[in-house]
Protein backbone atom coordinates (compact mmCIF):
# COMPACT_ATOMS: atom_id res chain seq x y z
CA UNK A 1 0.00 0.00 0.00
CA UNK A 2 2.87 2.38 0.83
CA UNK A 3 4.24 2.00 -2.71
CA UNK A 4 0.85 2.61 -4.31
CA UNK A 5 0.13 5.65 -2.13
CA UNK A 6 2.51 8.12 -3.90
CA UNK A 7 1.19 7.07 -7.33
CA UNK A 8 -2.41 7.57 -6.16
CA UNK A 9 -1.52 10.95 -4.63
CA UNK A 10 0.25 12.12 -7.81
CA UNK A 11 -2.75 11.09 -9.94
CA UNK A 12 -5.13 13.10 -7.74
CA UNK A 13 -2.81 16.12 -7.73
CA UNK A 14 -2.40 16.19 -11.52
CA UNK A 15 -6.12 15.69 -12.17
CA UNK A 16 -7.27 18.45 -9.78
CA UNK A 17 -4.59 20.88 -11.02
CA UNK A 18 -5.43 20.14 -14.67
CA UNK A 19 -9.11 20.92 -14.06
CA UNK A 20 -8.39 24.13 -12.12
CA UNK A 21 -6.24 25.56 -14.94
CA UNK A 22 -8.36 24.30 -17.86
CA UNK A 23 -9.73 27.77 -18.89
CA UNK A 24 -6.19 29.02 -19.55
CA UNK A 25 -6.00 26.78 -22.64
CA UNK A 26 -8.62 28.87 -24.42
CA UNK A 27 -7.08 32.28 -23.72
CA UNK A 28 -5.48 34.49 -26.34
CA UNK A 29 -2.39 36.69 -26.34
CA UNK A 30 -2.35 39.83 -24.21
CA UNK A 31 -0.81 43.15 -25.25
CA UNK A 32 1.58 43.08 -22.31
CA UNK A 33 5.03 41.67 -23.13
CA UNK A 34 3.50 38.98 -25.39
CA UNK A 35 4.28 41.14 -28.47
CA UNK A 36 7.94 41.50 -27.36
CA UNK A 37 8.38 37.79 -26.72
CA UNK A 38 6.11 36.18 -29.33
CA UNK A 39 3.64 37.98 -31.61
CA UNK A 40 5.98 40.76 -32.70
CA UNK A 41 9.30 38.97 -32.22
CA UNK A 42 11.17 38.20 -35.45
CA UNK A 43 13.83 36.24 -33.56
CA UNK A 44 11.50 33.25 -33.02
CA UNK A 45 10.37 32.93 -36.64
CA UNK A 46 12.96 30.30 -37.60
CA UNK A 47 16.04 28.42 -36.38
CA UNK A 48 18.57 30.24 -38.54
CA UNK A 49 22.07 30.79 -37.20
CA UNK A 50 21.38 34.52 -37.20
CA UNK A 51 18.23 34.26 -35.06
CA UNK A 52 19.72 31.69 -32.67
CA UNK A 53 22.76 33.91 -32.17
CA UNK A 54 20.46 36.85 -31.53
CA UNK A 55 18.49 34.85 -28.94
CA UNK A 56 21.67 33.92 -27.02
CA UNK A 57 23.18 37.41 -27.17
CA UNK A 58 20.13 39.56 -26.42
CA UNK A 59 17.96 40.49 -23.49
CA UNK A 60 14.21 40.55 -24.09
CA UNK A 61 12.38 43.22 -22.06
CA UNK A 62 15.56 43.47 -19.96
CA UNK A 63 15.73 39.73 -19.20
CA UNK A 64 18.24 37.18 -20.44
CA UNK A 65 16.16 34.05 -21.12
CA UNK A 66 17.42 32.23 -24.26
CA UNK A 67 15.82 28.85 -23.40
CA UNK A 68 12.39 30.44 -23.16
CA UNK A 69 12.93 32.14 -26.52
CA UNK A 70 13.98 28.84 -28.11
CA UNK A 71 10.80 27.22 -26.81
CA UNK A 72 8.78 29.95 -28.56
CA UNK A 73 10.70 29.22 -31.78
CA UNK A 74 9.70 25.55 -31.61
CA UNK A 75 6.05 26.48 -31.03
CA UNK A 76 6.06 29.02 -33.86
CA UNK A 77 7.33 26.32 -36.20
CA UNK A 78 4.55 23.98 -35.05
CA UNK A 79 1.59 26.35 -34.84
CA UNK A 80 2.53 29.83 -36.01
CA UNK A 81 0.77 32.38 -33.83
CA UNK A 82 -2.02 30.11 -32.63
CA UNK A 83 -2.25 31.03 -28.90
CA UNK A 84 -3.56 27.56 -27.98
CA UNK A 85 -0.15 26.02 -28.76
CA UNK A 86 1.65 28.38 -26.37
CA UNK A 87 -0.97 28.07 -23.63
CA UNK A 88 -0.88 24.27 -23.88
CA UNK A 89 2.88 24.30 -23.33
CA UNK A 90 2.55 26.51 -20.24
CA UNK A 91 -0.28 24.31 -18.97
CA UNK A 92 1.73 21.10 -19.31
CA UNK A 93 4.80 22.74 -17.78
CA UNK A 94 2.81 23.73 -14.69
CA UNK A 95 1.58 20.16 -14.29
CA UNK A 96 5.20 18.97 -14.49
CA UNK A 97 6.35 21.57 -11.95
CA UNK A 98 3.58 20.41 -9.60
CA UNK A 99 4.82 16.83 -10.00
CA UNK A 100 8.38 17.98 -9.20
CA UNK A 101 7.14 19.78 -6.08
CA UNK A 102 5.72 16.45 -4.87
CA UNK A 103 9.05 14.67 -5.53
CA UNK A 104 11.13 17.43 -3.89
CA UNK A 105 8.99 17.62 -0.75
CA UNK A 106 8.91 13.81 -0.58
CA UNK A 107 12.73 13.84 -0.49
CA UNK A 108 12.69 16.45 2.28
CA UNK A 109 10.01 14.91 4.47
CA UNK A 110 10.12 11.21 3.56
CA UNK A 111 6.34 11.33 3.99
CA UNK A 112 3.91 11.01 1.08
CA UNK A 113 1.20 12.82 3.09
CA UNK A 114 3.29 16.00 3.47
CA UNK A 115 4.32 15.85 -0.20
CA UNK A 116 0.66 15.45 -1.21
CA UNK A 117 -0.53 18.43 0.85
CA UNK A 118 2.31 20.62 -0.47
CA UNK A 119 1.94 19.66 -4.13
CA UNK A 120 -1.84 19.95 -4.38
CA UNK A 121 -1.81 23.36 -2.65
CA UNK A 122 0.96 24.47 -5.00
CA UNK A 123 -0.86 23.07 -8.04
CA UNK A 124 -4.20 24.83 -7.53
CA UNK A 125 -3.02 28.02 -5.81
CA UNK A 126 -4.53 31.16 -7.43
CA UNK A 127 -1.22 33.04 -7.07
CA UNK A 128 0.20 30.70 -9.70
CA UNK A 129 -2.24 31.65 -12.46
CA UNK A 130 -0.11 34.54 -13.71
CA UNK A 131 3.00 32.53 -14.76
CA UNK A 132 0.78 29.84 -16.32
CA UNK A 133 -1.86 31.97 -18.09
CA UNK A 134 0.61 34.61 -19.29
CA UNK A 135 2.51 33.35 -22.33
CA UNK A 136 5.32 35.85 -21.78
CA UNK A 137 6.07 34.24 -18.40
CA UNK A 138 7.26 30.98 -19.94
CA UNK A 139 10.67 31.81 -18.50
CA UNK A 140 9.33 31.43 -14.95
CA UNK A 141 8.00 27.93 -15.62
CA UNK A 142 11.15 26.75 -17.37
CA UNK A 143 13.37 28.17 -14.65
CA UNK A 144 11.42 26.48 -11.84
CA UNK A 145 11.48 23.13 -13.68
CA UNK A 146 15.28 23.13 -13.83
CA UNK A 147 15.55 24.75 -10.39
CA UNK A 148 13.63 21.88 -8.77
CA UNK A 149 15.46 19.26 -10.84
CA UNK A 150 18.75 20.75 -9.59
CA UNK A 151 17.58 20.56 -5.96
CA UNK A 152 16.28 16.99 -6.36
CA UNK A 153 19.55 15.85 -8.02
CA UNK A 154 21.61 17.56 -5.30
CA UNK A 155 19.49 15.91 -2.58
CA UNK A 156 20.09 12.49 -4.16
CA UNK A 157 23.81 13.30 -4.35
CA UNK A 158 23.92 14.13 -0.63
CA UNK A 159 22.21 10.83 0.23
CA UNK A 160 23.92 8.46 -2.22
CA UNK A 161 27.29 10.24 -2.67
CA UNK A 162 27.37 9.49 -6.40
CA UNK A 163 29.17 12.18 -8.37
CA UNK A 164 26.93 11.79 -11.44
CA UNK A 165 24.04 13.36 -9.50
CA UNK A 166 26.24 16.35 -8.61
CA UNK A 167 27.12 16.93 -12.28
CA UNK A 168 23.49 16.52 -13.29
CA UNK A 169 22.56 19.17 -10.71
CA UNK A 170 25.21 21.48 -12.23
CA UNK A 171 23.70 20.97 -15.68
CA UNK A 172 20.26 21.85 -14.31
CA UNK A 173 21.71 24.98 -12.67
CA UNK A 174 23.00 26.14 -16.08
CA UNK A 175 19.66 25.41 -17.76
CA UNK A 176 17.76 27.22 -14.98
CA UNK A 177 20.02 30.28 -15.40
CA UNK A 178 19.48 30.18 -19.18
CA UNK A 179 15.72 30.22 -18.50
CA UNK A 180 15.59 33.15 -16.06
CA UNK A 181 18.18 34.94 -13.90
CA UNK A 182 16.04 34.28 -10.80
CA UNK A 183 18.03 31.02 -10.54
CA UNK A 184 21.01 32.96 -9.12
CA UNK A 185 19.72 31.94 -5.67
CA UNK A 186 20.39 28.23 -6.32
CA UNK A 187 23.87 28.13 -4.72
CA UNK A 188 22.48 29.54 -1.45
CA UNK A 189 19.65 26.98 -1.46
CA UNK A 190 22.29 24.26 -1.97
CA UNK A 191 23.93 25.48 1.25
CA UNK A 192 20.48 25.46 2.89
CA UNK A 193 20.04 21.81 1.87
CA UNK A 194 23.41 21.00 3.45
CA UNK A 195 22.08 22.49 6.69
CA UNK A 196 18.75 20.66 6.43
CA UNK A 197 20.41 17.27 5.94
CA UNK A 198 22.89 17.97 8.76
CA UNK A 199 25.96 18.01 6.52
CA UNK A 200 29.10 19.48 8.06
CA UNK A 201 30.89 22.28 6.24
CA UNK A 202 34.26 20.97 5.13
CA UNK A 203 36.69 21.52 2.27
CA UNK A 204 34.76 19.24 -0.08
CA UNK A 205 31.40 20.89 0.53
CA UNK A 206 32.94 24.33 -0.04
CA UNK A 207 34.68 23.28 -3.28
CA UNK A 208 31.41 21.81 -4.56
CA UNK A 209 29.75 25.21 -4.28
CA UNK A 210 32.46 27.15 -6.16
CA UNK A 211 31.23 26.29 -9.70
CA UNK A 212 27.61 27.00 -8.70
CA UNK A 213 28.42 30.40 -7.19
CA UNK A 214 30.63 31.24 -10.21
CA UNK A 215 27.81 30.42 -12.64
CA UNK A 216 25.34 32.47 -10.60
CA UNK A 217 27.73 35.44 -10.58
CA UNK A 218 28.33 35.29 -14.35
CA UNK A 219 24.64 35.09 -15.23
CA UNK A 220 23.84 37.71 -12.61
CA UNK A 221 26.19 40.19 -14.31
CA UNK A 222 24.78 39.31 -17.74
CA UNK A 223 21.25 40.06 -16.60
CA UNK A 224 22.33 43.23 -14.80
CA UNK A 225 23.82 44.40 -18.09
CA UNK A 226 20.56 43.88 -20.00
CA UNK A 227 18.51 45.51 -17.23
CA UNK A 228 20.82 48.52 -17.39
CA UNK A 229 20.22 48.76 -21.14
CA UNK A 230 16.47 48.67 -20.49
CA UNK A 231 16.87 51.59 -18.08
CA UNK A 232 14.38 50.72 -15.32
CA UNK A 233 13.23 53.79 -13.42
CA UNK A 234 14.33 53.84 -9.80
CA UNK A 235 12.37 55.57 -7.09
CA UNK A 236 14.51 57.78 -4.87
CA UNK A 237 13.24 57.10 -1.37
CA UNK A 238 14.88 57.33 2.02
CA UNK A 239 16.39 54.52 4.07
CA UNK A 240 13.37 54.33 6.39
CA UNK A 241 11.00 53.89 3.45
CA UNK A 242 13.09 51.03 2.10
CA UNK A 243 12.95 49.14 5.40
CA UNK A 244 9.23 49.80 5.59
CA UNK A 245 8.82 48.80 1.97
CA UNK A 246 10.66 45.46 2.27
CA UNK A 247 8.87 44.48 5.50
CA UNK A 248 5.46 45.33 4.03
CA UNK A 249 6.26 43.54 0.75
CA UNK A 250 7.25 40.34 2.60
CA UNK A 251 4.07 40.46 4.69
CA UNK A 252 2.07 41.19 1.53
CA UNK A 253 3.37 38.04 -0.15
CA UNK A 254 2.72 35.97 2.98
CA UNK A 255 -0.84 37.26 3.24
CA UNK A 256 -1.58 36.59 -0.45
CA UNK A 257 -0.25 33.05 -0.07
CA UNK A 258 -2.49 32.37 2.92
CA UNK A 259 -5.54 34.28 1.65
CA UNK A 260 -5.31 34.61 -2.18
CA UNK A 261 -8.10 37.12 -2.79
CA UNK A 262 -8.20 40.47 -4.64
CA UNK A 263 -5.35 39.36 -6.86
CA UNK A 264 -4.28 41.70 -9.66
CA UNK A 265 -1.89 41.79 -12.59
CA UNK A 266 -0.53 45.02 -11.07
CA UNK A 267 0.01 46.22 -7.49
CA UNK A 268 0.95 49.93 -7.78
CA UNK A 269 3.47 51.72 -5.58
CA UNK A 270 1.01 54.36 -4.44
CA UNK A 271 -0.69 51.73 -2.27
CA UNK A 272 2.62 51.51 -0.37
CA UNK A 273 2.81 55.15 0.68
CA UNK A 274 3.22 55.83 4.41
CA UNK A 275 -0.02 57.37 5.58
CA UNK A 276 1.31 58.21 9.04
CA UNK A 277 4.87 58.43 10.43
CA UNK A 278 4.45 55.39 12.67
CA UNK A 279 2.87 53.00 10.16
CA UNK A 280 6.14 51.40 9.14
CA UNK A 281 6.94 50.39 12.72
CA UNK A 282 4.06 47.90 12.81
CA UNK A 283 5.21 46.10 9.67
CA UNK A 284 8.83 45.98 10.85
CA UNK A 285 7.74 44.75 14.30
CA UNK A 286 5.56 42.02 12.74
CA UNK A 287 8.44 40.81 10.58
CA UNK A 288 10.86 40.78 13.54
CA UNK A 289 8.33 38.80 15.60
CA UNK A 290 7.98 36.20 12.82
CA UNK A 291 11.78 35.95 12.57
CA UNK A 292 12.04 35.32 16.35
CA UNK A 293 9.42 32.55 16.16
CA UNK A 294 11.30 30.91 13.28
CA UNK A 295 14.61 31.00 15.17
CA UNK A 296 12.89 29.62 18.29
CA UNK A 297 11.52 26.68 16.24
CA UNK A 298 15.11 25.52 15.67
CA UNK A 299 15.00 23.81 19.07
CA UNK A 300 12.34 21.42 17.82
CA UNK A 301 13.00 20.97 14.09
CA UNK A 302 14.93 22.29 11.10
CA UNK A 303 11.84 22.14 8.91
CA UNK A 304 10.48 25.61 9.77
CA UNK A 305 13.95 27.10 9.40
CA UNK A 306 14.29 25.46 5.99
CA UNK A 307 10.85 26.51 4.71
CA UNK A 308 11.12 30.13 5.86
CA UNK A 309 14.72 30.45 4.62
CA UNK A 310 13.75 28.97 1.25
CA UNK A 311 11.02 31.61 0.98
CA UNK A 312 13.30 34.53 1.90
CA UNK A 313 16.22 33.40 -0.27
CA UNK A 314 14.12 32.86 -3.40
CA UNK A 315 12.00 36.01 -2.97
CA UNK A 316 15.02 38.25 -2.30
CA UNK A 317 15.95 38.97 -5.96
CA UNK A 318 12.45 40.33 -6.67
CA UNK A 319 11.87 42.21 -3.40
CA UNK A 320 13.00 45.46 -5.06
CA UNK A 321 15.06 46.65 -2.11
CA UNK A 322 15.81 49.56 -4.43
CA UNK A 323 12.24 50.32 -5.63
CA UNK A 324 11.89 50.55 -9.41
CA UNK A 325 9.17 50.63 -12.04
CA UNK A 326 5.45 51.03 -11.43
CA UNK A 327 4.61 48.02 -9.24
CA UNK A 328 5.98 46.79 -5.92
CA UNK A 329 4.84 43.16 -6.20
CA UNK A 330 3.62 40.57 -8.69
CA UNK A 331 1.86 37.22 -8.33
CA UNK A 332 4.45 35.50 -10.54
CA UNK A 333 7.23 36.35 -8.08
CA UNK A 334 5.73 33.87 -5.61
CA UNK A 335 5.72 30.88 -7.97
CA UNK A 336 8.96 29.44 -6.57
CA UNK A 337 9.11 31.07 -3.08
CA UNK A 338 5.61 29.83 -2.21
CA UNK A 339 7.02 26.28 -2.03
CA UNK A 340 8.76 27.18 1.24
CA UNK A 341 5.56 28.57 2.81
CA UNK A 342 3.39 25.70 1.57
CA UNK A 343 5.92 23.15 2.86
CA UNK A 344 5.75 24.67 6.36
CA UNK A 345 1.95 24.64 6.30
CA UNK A 346 1.99 20.98 5.23
CA UNK A 347 4.38 20.09 8.05
CA UNK A 348 2.20 21.87 10.63
CA UNK A 349 -0.97 20.22 9.30
CA UNK A 350 0.67 16.78 9.40
CA UNK A 351 1.91 17.35 12.96
CA UNK A 352 -1.57 18.42 14.09
CA UNK A 353 -3.14 15.45 12.29
CA UNK A 354 -0.81 13.01 14.06
CA UNK A 355 -1.11 14.67 17.50
CA UNK A 356 -3.07 13.28 20.43
CA UNK A 357 -5.59 16.11 20.17
CA UNK A 358 -6.49 14.97 16.67
CA UNK A 359 -7.32 11.57 18.15
CA UNK A 360 -10.57 12.97 19.56
CA UNK A 361 -13.49 11.32 17.82
CA UNK A 362 -14.28 12.95 14.50
CA UNK A 363 -11.43 15.51 14.70
CA UNK A 364 -9.38 14.00 11.88
CA UNK A 365 -12.47 13.83 9.66
CA UNK A 366 -13.07 17.53 10.29
CA UNK A 367 -9.46 18.31 9.37
CA UNK A 368 -9.64 16.31 6.13
CA UNK A 369 -12.95 17.95 5.21
CA UNK A 370 -11.56 21.43 5.96
CA UNK A 371 -8.47 20.77 3.84
CA UNK A 372 -10.63 19.44 0.98
CA UNK A 373 -12.79 22.59 1.09
CA UNK A 374 -9.67 24.78 0.90
CA UNK A 375 -8.46 22.86 -2.17
CA UNK A 376 -11.88 23.23 -3.81
CA UNK A 377 -12.01 26.96 -2.96
CA UNK A 378 -8.50 27.54 -4.35
CA UNK A 379 -9.43 25.61 -7.51
CA UNK A 380 -12.53 27.76 -8.08
CA UNK A 381 -10.53 30.96 -7.53
CA UNK A 382 -7.86 29.71 -9.94
CA UNK A 383 -10.48 28.88 -12.59
CA UNK A 384 -11.95 32.41 -12.30
CA UNK A 385 -8.49 33.99 -12.38
CA UNK A 386 -7.64 32.08 -15.57
CA UNK A 387 -10.77 33.56 -17.20
CA UNK A 388 -9.59 37.09 -16.28
CA UNK A 389 -6.39 36.43 -18.27
CA UNK A 390 -8.46 35.64 -21.40
CA UNK A 391 -7.34 38.76 -23.32
CA UNK A 392 -6.12 42.34 -22.90
CA UNK A 393 -9.63 43.66 -22.33
CA UNK A 394 -10.55 41.32 -19.46
CA UNK A 395 -7.11 41.50 -17.86
CA UNK A 396 -6.68 45.27 -17.72
CA UNK A 397 -10.37 45.84 -17.15
CA UNK A 398 -9.84 43.89 -13.91
CA UNK A 399 -6.80 46.02 -12.99
CA UNK A 400 -8.71 49.25 -13.63
CA UNK A 401 -11.58 48.01 -11.47
CA UNK A 402 -9.17 47.46 -8.54
CA UNK A 403 -6.71 50.31 -9.17
CA UNK A 404 -8.46 53.04 -11.22
CA UNK A 405 -5.66 55.55 -10.71
CA UNK A 406 -2.84 53.66 -12.48
CA UNK A 407 -1.84 54.78 -15.99
CA UNK A 408 -0.51 51.55 -17.53
CA UNK A 409 -3.79 49.60 -17.80
CA UNK A 410 -5.46 52.51 -19.62
CA UNK A 411 -2.56 52.64 -22.10
CA UNK A 412 -2.85 48.87 -22.69
CA UNK A 413 -6.63 49.14 -23.15
CA UNK A 414 -6.01 51.92 -25.66
CA UNK A 415 -3.72 49.64 -27.66
CA UNK A 416 -6.35 46.89 -27.49
CA UNK A 417 -9.08 49.11 -28.95
CA UNK A 418 -6.72 50.63 -31.54
CA UNK A 419 -5.92 47.18 -32.92
CA UNK A 420 -9.64 46.44 -33.17
CA UNK A 421 -10.13 49.70 -35.10
CA UNK A 422 -12.19 51.38 -32.35
CA UNK A 423 -10.24 54.65 -32.30
CA UNK A 424 -12.73 56.56 -30.16
CA UNK A 425 -12.31 54.17 -27.23
CA UNK A 426 -8.56 53.97 -27.85
CA UNK A 427 -8.21 57.77 -27.67
CA UNK A 428 -10.38 57.91 -24.55
CA UNK A 429 -8.12 55.41 -22.75
CA UNK A 430 -4.89 57.07 -23.89
CA UNK A 431 -6.16 60.43 -22.62
CA UNK A 432 -7.10 58.90 -19.28
CA UNK A 433 -3.59 57.44 -18.99
CA UNK A 434 -2.04 60.83 -19.73
CA UNK A 435 -4.26 62.49 -17.13
CA UNK A 436 -2.75 60.15 -14.52
CA UNK A 437 0.81 60.22 -15.92
CA UNK A 438 1.24 63.34 -18.14
CA UNK A 439 4.94 62.75 -18.80
CA UNK A 440 4.59 59.38 -20.54
CA UNK A 441 6.10 59.71 -24.02
CA UNK A 442 4.93 56.20 -24.99
CA UNK A 443 1.29 57.00 -24.21
CA UNK A 444 1.51 60.39 -25.93
CA UNK A 445 2.88 58.73 -29.09
CA UNK A 446 0.09 56.16 -28.92
CA UNK A 447 -2.50 58.93 -28.59
CA UNK A 448 -1.12 60.87 -31.56
CA UNK A 449 -1.07 57.71 -33.68
CA UNK A 450 -4.67 56.88 -32.77
CA UNK A 451 -5.82 60.45 -33.50
CA UNK A 452 -4.07 60.36 -36.86
CA UNK A 453 -5.70 57.06 -37.76
CA UNK A 454 -9.12 58.33 -36.73
CA UNK A 455 -8.63 61.36 -39.00
CA UNK A 456 -7.72 59.00 -41.84
CA UNK A 457 -10.94 57.08 -41.34
CA UNK A 458 -13.02 60.26 -41.20
CA UNK A 459 -11.26 61.65 -44.25
CA UNK A 460 -12.23 58.54 -46.15
CA UNK A 461 -15.72 59.97 -46.39
CA UNK A 462 -17.35 56.54 -46.62
CA UNK A 463 -16.63 53.14 -45.12
CA UNK A 464 -14.48 50.93 -47.32
CA UNK A 465 -17.19 48.29 -47.10
CA UNK A 466 -19.46 50.45 -49.32
CA UNK A 467 -17.23 49.81 -52.29
CA UNK A 468 -16.65 53.53 -52.88
CA UNK A 469 -13.13 54.70 -53.75
CA UNK A 470 -10.89 55.85 -50.91
CA UNK A 471 -10.75 59.61 -50.60
CA UNK A 472 -8.32 59.95 -47.72
CA UNK A 473 -5.38 62.30 -47.65
CA UNK A 474 -3.02 59.99 -45.75
CA UNK A 475 -2.98 56.59 -47.46
CA UNK A 476 -0.18 55.20 -45.29
CA UNK A 477 -2.19 55.59 -42.09
CA UNK A 478 -5.16 53.72 -43.56
CA UNK A 479 -2.89 50.95 -44.91
CA UNK A 480 -1.30 50.54 -41.50
CA UNK A 481 -4.74 50.30 -39.88
CA UNK A 482 -5.95 47.71 -42.41
CA UNK A 483 -2.85 45.58 -41.82
CA UNK A 484 -3.26 45.72 -38.06
CA UNK A 485 -6.93 44.82 -38.33
CA UNK A 486 -6.06 41.98 -40.68
CA UNK A 487 -3.48 40.62 -38.25
CA UNK A 488 -6.03 40.68 -35.44
CA UNK A 489 -8.61 38.89 -37.59
CA UNK A 490 -5.98 36.28 -38.45
CA UNK A 491 -5.17 35.69 -34.79
CA UNK A 492 -8.89 35.34 -34.10
CA UNK A 493 -9.08 32.63 -36.77
CA UNK A 494 -11.07 34.58 -39.40
CA UNK A 495 -8.58 34.15 -42.25
CA UNK A 496 -11.05 35.11 -44.99
CA UNK A 497 -11.67 38.47 -43.33
CA UNK A 498 -7.93 38.93 -42.84
CA UNK A 499 -7.28 38.23 -46.53
CA UNK A 500 -9.98 40.73 -47.50
CA UNK A 501 -8.38 43.45 -45.34
CA UNK A 502 -4.87 42.80 -46.70
CA UNK A 503 -6.19 42.91 -50.28
CA UNK A 504 -7.88 46.24 -49.52
CA UNK A 505 -4.56 47.56 -48.17
CA UNK A 506 -2.84 46.50 -51.42
CA UNK A 507 -5.50 48.29 -53.50
CA UNK A 508 -4.78 51.49 -51.57
CA UNK A 509 -0.99 51.17 -51.82
CA UNK A 510 0.30 48.60 -54.36
CA UNK A 511 3.89 49.39 -53.28
CA UNK A 512 3.47 48.44 -49.61
CA UNK A 513 5.58 45.30 -49.19
CA UNK A 514 4.25 44.46 -45.73
CA UNK A 515 0.70 44.04 -47.07
CA UNK A 516 1.83 41.41 -49.59
CA UNK A 517 3.79 39.55 -46.90
CA UNK A 518 0.78 39.56 -44.56
CA UNK A 519 -1.45 38.32 -47.36
CA UNK A 520 1.00 35.52 -48.13
CA UNK A 521 1.11 34.51 -44.48
CA UNK A 522 -2.71 34.46 -44.30
CA UNK A 523 -2.83 32.11 -47.28
CA UNK A 524 -0.14 29.96 -45.65
CA UNK A 525 -2.25 29.65 -42.49
CA UNK A 526 -5.22 28.74 -44.67
CA UNK A 527 -3.20 25.97 -46.32
CA UNK A 528 -3.08 27.57 -49.78
CA UNK A 529 0.69 27.33 -50.19
CA UNK A 530 0.78 28.29 -53.89
CA UNK A 531 -0.92 31.59 -53.15
CA UNK A 532 1.37 32.07 -50.17
CA UNK A 533 4.41 31.57 -52.42
CA UNK A 534 2.96 34.03 -54.95
CA UNK A 535 2.59 36.85 -52.43
CA UNK A 536 5.91 36.22 -50.65
CA UNK A 537 7.56 36.53 -54.09
CA UNK A 538 5.55 39.70 -54.77
CA UNK A 539 6.77 41.12 -51.46
CA UNK A 540 10.38 40.58 -52.54
CA UNK A 541 9.66 42.15 -55.92
CA UNK A 542 8.45 45.32 -54.17
CA UNK A 543 11.18 45.18 -51.52
CA UNK A 544 14.06 42.76 -52.29
CA UNK A 545 15.46 43.32 -48.78
CA UNK A 546 12.23 42.36 -46.96
CA UNK A 547 13.65 39.92 -44.39
CA UNK A 548 10.39 38.34 -43.20
CA UNK A 549 9.23 37.49 -46.72
CA UNK A 550 12.60 35.90 -47.50
CA UNK A 551 12.40 33.77 -44.35
CA UNK A 552 8.79 32.80 -45.07
CA UNK A 553 9.49 31.83 -48.67
CA UNK A 554 12.57 29.84 -47.67
CA UNK A 555 10.47 28.01 -45.05
CA UNK A 556 7.87 27.04 -47.68
CA UNK A 557 10.58 25.47 -49.82
CA UNK A 558 12.47 23.75 -47.01
CA UNK A 559 9.27 22.31 -45.56
CA UNK A 560 8.26 20.88 -48.93
CA UNK A 561 4.94 22.76 -49.08
CA UNK A 562 5.83 24.00 -52.56
CA UNK A 563 8.54 23.07 -55.05
CA UNK A 564 11.00 25.72 -56.10
CA UNK A 565 11.11 26.46 -59.83
CA UNK A 566 13.76 24.40 -61.57
CA UNK A 567 13.71 21.68 -58.90
CA UNK A 568 11.99 18.33 -58.84
CA UNK A 569 10.49 16.36 -56.00
CA UNK A 570 12.78 13.42 -55.28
Amino acid sequence: MERIKPILFISIIIFVTAVAFLPSLFNGFVDWDDPFYVTGNDAIRDFSVKNTTRIFTSGFVGTYCPLAMLSYSVEYRLGGLNPFVYHLTNYLMHLFVTFLVFIFIYFLSQKADIAFISAILFGVHPLHVEPVAWIAERKELLCVIFYLLALIAYSIYLKRKRIKYYFFSLLCVILALLSKPMAVTLPVVFVLLDYFYGRKMDKRSVLEKVPVFALAAIFGFINLYFQTLLGATKLSEGFYFRIYFVSKAVLFYLSKTLVPVNLSAMYPYYSMSIECPGEGKYYIAALVLLAILVVFSRKFSRKIIFGSSFFIITILPVLKIVPAGEVFAADRYMYLPSIGIIYMLAVLFDRMFCSRTAGIKGMRSVMVLSFSLIVILFSVLTWKRCVIWKDTNTLFGDVIKKYPDVATPYNQMGLFYAKKGDMDRAIKNFKRALTIKPGSKVTRDNLERAQRQRRDILDQGMSSTTGQPYAGRDVSGRVELLNRSGEEQGKAGDLDKAISLFEEAIELDPDHAGSYNNLGYAYYKKGDYKQAEKYFKKTLEVDPKHEKAGINLDYLYKSGYVVKEGEEIR
